[in-house]
């Protein structure tokens, strides 16, 4: 099976490859480790005549990176190297995303749109063809045209951090559905996930414009101020945050500041692979403070064990939260 990767991966990098060969190329490297994976991708830098239009400059960069990154990893806890990226981030998007950059001065045409997606309990970073850098968090979507160089816009589901290059001529402009954000060179981080009723944008550094379906007018939101949208009821609010807890999802943290149950319960379900059956309703949306750093599911099981006295119990990836009787 392993064989396959190699051919897979050279035919996605030139942009020969089929929505059903991409899926099973994911499918390949979910299963391989992470040395088998540096070295193809070591092995594939090697082939000049790969990337024939890659300044040296950006493959030394890249490698750089790659160093840091497999570095991180080896120090990090026999739990947490289980966060190993899903594979389109493991081998495309570390490399790739430049390469297809070039690739695109030879006027190649690829496969659009391109969706790129994370599953529970993976992480991802990208490079987009404008230099732009996106990092996703864990069952998240992002989709984007490779072809289209005069505008600049994905689209999202799910949680991430964009770190866009700044073009005043070509504003970029992050697609949620019910909102659009729209910017030219900035540093924000966004949660807009399918089974929860609230979008919230962050924003680091910059500034970005928010329009919206529902909106009868535009808003701005200025550094360390975050917006809280509503899908249920089109109603928007900006407040200061605090970055600590919204980019702890980038430092391996869970950060709650009085968040309900319920939503505390999801991002447990993508943060271990797990799924949650809470059996007392009427604590759901009870609001609970607290940080986890690299911790065991059991550690935060207990934690909320102790503060709603309540029990559980692990069943695989199952998980029962009831009374206690």
């Amino acid at each position: 099976m392993k064989t396959r990767l190699l051919p897979l991966y050279t035919n996605y990098l030139l942009g020969k490859y089929s929505k059903e060969e991409f899926l099973e190329m994911k499918e390949i490297i979910s299963q391989t480790s992470d040395k088998a994976l540096e070295h193809l991708m070591h092995k594939t830098w090697l082939k000049e005549t790969m990337l024939p239009l890659m300044p040296e400059a950006v493959k030394k960069r890249i490698k750089a990176d790659l160093h840091l990154y497999t570095t991180a990893q080896s120090r990090r806890s026999r739990q947490i190297q289980k966060w190993r990226p899903v594979a389109a981030v493991a081998i495309a998007f570390i490399l790739a995303g430049s390469s297809l950059l070039y690739y695109n001065n030879r006027n190649t045409v690829y496969q659009s749109p391109f969706i790129v997606k994370t599953d529970k309990r993976q992480k991802a970073s990208i490079l987009l063809p404008d230099n732009s850098s996106v990092y996703l968090n864990a069952e998240t979507a992002l989709e984007y045209d490779l072809n289209n160089k005069k505008q600049r816009k994905v689209y999202l589901s799910g949680e991430a951090y964009f770190e866009v290059e700044k073009d005043k001529d070509h504003p970029f402009i992050v697609d949620l559905g019910e909102l659009q954000i729209e910017v030219l060179g900035t540093f924000f981080n966004v949660q807009t996930y399918k089974n929860e009723d609230i979008i919230e944008a962050s924003l680091i550094a910059g500034s970005i414009k928010l329009t919206g379906k529902q909106l009868t007018e535009s808003y701005y939101l200025k550094p360390m101020e975050q917006v809280i949208y509503s899908k249920k009821d089109a109603t928007l609010r900006i407040i200061p945050f605090d970055s600590r807890q919204e980019l702890g999802w980038m430092d391996n943290r869970l950060v709650f500041s009085s968040e309900p149950l319920y939503k505390i319960i999801h991002s447990i379900e993508r943060w271990y692979d797990v799924h949650i059956d809470l059996q007392c309703p009427e604590i759901s949306n009870d609001l609970m403070s607290g940080t986890f750093h690299d911790e065991e599911l059991e550690n935060v099981l207990e934690a909320i064990k102790i503060q709603y006295k309540v029990n559980y119990i692990i069943k695989g990836r199952q998980i029962i939260i009831s009374k206690n009787q």
